[in-house]
This record gives C-alpha cells, sequence and structure tokens, in this order.
C-alpha cells in the first residue's frame, strides 16, 4: 500500500498543472492590420513565445510559400489576393495549440469612373437619366460616388450599407430638362476612403459630358413654285419655327437627289435657309428640304413640275425696209416648246391653231416707220396659262 501511494504521488507531479502551458505562451502575427491591392502579395511571420514549439503554420486558402523558418517564427509570402479574407496563424505548444487571425483586406483603386448620360440631347420638358458607374472598387463599403453638374453636387451616394461584396457600384439620378441645363457639363467623383484600414483616400474622375436641350416640334415650310421653267433659276427656301438652338439648325436641301448648296440664318426661335435652283430637264420632280438639330430631323418634300417654254420666233426678211416693199411676217413655236403653244401674232387676221405658224402680209409705208410687231404665245401647264412675247420693230426708209 505505501509503494502504491508512493507511485501515485510520483504521477501527479510529473503531471503538468491544466491551463499552466496556455497561460505561458502567446502566438502573434505581423504585420497585425493587412491591405493589399488587387492581385499583389503579402508577407506574413507568425511567432510565438513557447520556449519548445510543436507543430505550426497558417490557414489561408491563398497560394502561400514559405520563405523562412526559427525555432519560435515562420514567415510565409502570400501570392495573388484577389479577395478580402482571414488568415489564421497557429503553433502548439505542450501539446495545447493557439492560434491568431489577421484580417487581410482587398482593395481596387476606383481607376475607371464611367458616367452615362441617357441621352446627350434631350428635348425641353423631357426626363433624362444620369448615371455613374465604377466596374471594379473594392472594398465597396468604403465607396463613396458623387455626381456633379458643372462643378457642383448634384447627388451623393455611399455605399457603407452593402454588404455583399457583388452588388454594383453605381448611382443613379433623374432629371428634367429645362433651358438652364443646355450645355450643362455632367461628372462623376469616386472616392475610396482606406483610412479605417490604416491606407488613404483614393480618387477617380469620369470623362465629362456636355447636354443639350433642344425643342423641335413644328414642321418645315418650303417656299417655291409648284411650276419651273427648264434652265431658269428660281429660289427655294425653307423654315421652320419654335426652334431651340436655331442658330444649330442643319437645312440639306435637295433636287431629285442631287445636293444644294443652300444659304442659312436665324433670329429668335427661327432659322430658314433658301438656295437657287436650276432644273435642266423637263417632267415631274421633287425639292426635299431636310431639317436636322441634334438627334432629330424632320423631312419635307414637294412635287413640281418643270416645263419648257422658250419665247415664240418671230420673223421677217429685213427690220429697215424701203416704203412699198412687201413684207412678209411670221411667228412660230419654238421648238422645245411642248406641247406646243398657241401664238397669236398682231396684225395677224386669226389667231393660229395649236401648233401652226401666225403669219401676215402687208406692204411698208412711210407711217410703218419704228412700228413695232409682236407676237404672244400661250400655253397651259398643270392648268396655269403662260405667256411669252417676242417682239420686233420695223424701219421704213424713204427714197
Amino acid at each position: 500500500m505505501e509503494m502504491l501511494l508512493l507511485g501515485v504521488w510520483t504521477l501527479l507531479a510529473l503531471t503538468p498543472c491544466p491551463g499552466t502551458t496556455e497561460e505561458l505562451f502567446e502566438v502573434s502575427v505581423w504585420p497585425n492590420q493587412a491591405l493589399v491591392e488587387f492581385g499583389q502579395f503579402l508577407t506574413v511571420n507568425c511567432s510565438t513565445t513557447c520556449p519548445d514549439p510543436g507543430p505550426s503554420g497558417i490557414e489561408t486558402f491563398f497560394r502561400k510559400s514559405q520563405l523562412g523558418k526559427g525555432p519560435q517564427w515562420n514567415e510565409f509570402v502570400l501570392e495573388d489576393i484577389t479577395e478580402i479574407s482571414v488568415l489564421h496563424c497557429f503553433f502548439s505548444c505542450a501539446g495545447v495549440q493557439k492560434d491568431t487571425a489577421l484580417c487581410i483586406t482587398m482593395y481596387q483603386p476606383p481607376e475607371q469612373v464611367i458616367l452615362d448620360l441617357q441621352h446627350e440631347w434631350v428635348a425641353m420638358d423631357e426626363a433624362f437619366t444620369v448615371k455613374c458607374h465604377v466596374p471594379t472598387v473594392a472594398p465597396l463599403q468604403s465607396l463613396t460616388l458623387t455626381l456633379l453638374q458643372d462643378g457642383r453636387e448634384l447627388h451623393r451616394k455611399d455605399f457603407m450599407s452593402f454588404s455583399v461584396a457583388s452588388q454594383r457600384a453605381e448611382v443613379t439620378v433623374n432629371v428634367r430638362a429645362q433651358w438652364e441645363n443646355n450645355r450643362s457639363n455632367f461628372s462623376c467623383h469616386a472616392e475610396l476612403d482606406l483610412s479605417p484600414h490604416g491606407g488613404r483616400l483614393l480618387h477617380g474622375r469620369s470623362a465629362t459630358k456636355e447636354l443639350r436641350i433642344f425643342e423641335f416640334s413644328q414642321s418645315p415650310q418650303v417656299g417655291v413654285s409648284s411650276l419651273l421653267e427648264v434652265g431658269v433659276a428660281e429660289t427655294m427656301s425653307c423654315e421652320v419655327t419654335r426652334v431651340f438652338p436655331a442658330q444649330e439648325a442643319v437645312f440639306p436641301m435637295f433636287l431629285e437627289g442631287q445636293e444644294l448648296s443652300p444659304f442659312s440664318s436665324w433670329k429668335g426661335d427661327a432659322a430658314w435657309a433658301s438656295t437657287t435652283i436650276r432644273a435642266m430637264e423637263t417632267g415631274d420632280q421633287e425639292l426635299t428640304c431636310l431639317v436636322s438639330l441634334g438627334p432629330v430631323e424632320q423631312r419635307v418634300r414637294k412635287a413640281v413640275h418643270v416645263y419648257s417654254f422658250p419665247p415664240p420666233v418671230l420673223e421677217v426678211e429685213d427690220t429697215y425696209l424701203l416704203a412699198g416693199t412687201d413684207v412678209n411676217v411670221t411667228c412660230s413655236g419654238h421648238v422645245l416648246t411642248s406641247p406646243s403653244s398657241t401664238l397669236r401674232l398682231q396684225g395677224a387676221p386669226n389667231i393660229s391653231a395649236p401648233g401652226e405658224p401666225a403669219w401676215f402680209l402687208f406692204t411698208a409705208r412711210e407711217e410703218d416707220d419704228g412700228r413695232k410687231i409682236s407676237c404672244e404665245a400661250s400655253l397651259e401647264v398643270q392648268g396655269q396659262r403662260l405667256l411669252k412675247t417676242t417682239e420686233l420693230q420695223l424701219h421704213v426708209l424713204c427714197e
């Protein structure tokens, strides 16, 4: 019995007291705060105060490699850090394991800040959308996006309450177009505040986009005769009212697909253009005025009829005559006229039939000196009666 009691006391003396070893050693990690840019690496050193540590290492899902090892420390490098994670560094001492955690904050600067205007030209009183988004940025909770109009804050949004990393980093605001918005410059400013993680404030800015306001509600009006004579210059005008900005209205004009060269002008909220047209072929043709302003264009067409109607041909043997000479006067329609015109020759007894010449014969007398003879041709085109006159003067000489 004495020997048994002596063995028990000996075993108790050799067994360490529970909790004593845990209280005697610690595990620490350096750095104690880690801020790493996306895709970069991090060097980690784990150490312990245990004089004779057992198994040790780190737990992480990043690819790692050991740089060095000592009796009471391990050094590792973590490669290609692409997300926020927690690393665990552990040591065992006399059969007891302890670990400490390191929170690794991965960040991505807001290098690409994209501003989208729903439309860069917006009609007066219409709503338009201004949106800003950052495709890649982390951590999202540290981001603030500010929409600016002409350098003044239009809207601000932070993402502190966003807990899901997949949330889009974007801000959207709807604005109604007013005259004062015309030529406003919109931009977006991104701030990534890394100071709570031991970093600094990072900035990003979008390109500036200009907004244009317009009004274009009235259809253009074309001013030109519906009848055009071949080869004769005519003026064509095109006008539009209630248009803004009137000075930026553009007036392409065409005759049967051939572009013309108009001269444009504006005053107040009206704009107009005019050009000279010269049709060289007869028949039905089309004039087009296309008015464009920003993204909007309005087209107006007008059908015209091009006719040929040269003056009649008045013939006499000689305009300088001797008294008593017989004079034959003939008036005929021009060969280019189609259809045939009707002729009325001054002094002729009758009106000629369409297509037939008119003529008369008389004897020159002294009192015919200075006499004017005229021939009038009439032609009906598209329901309109057109007139052309040719005139000559006689000179009678006395012997």
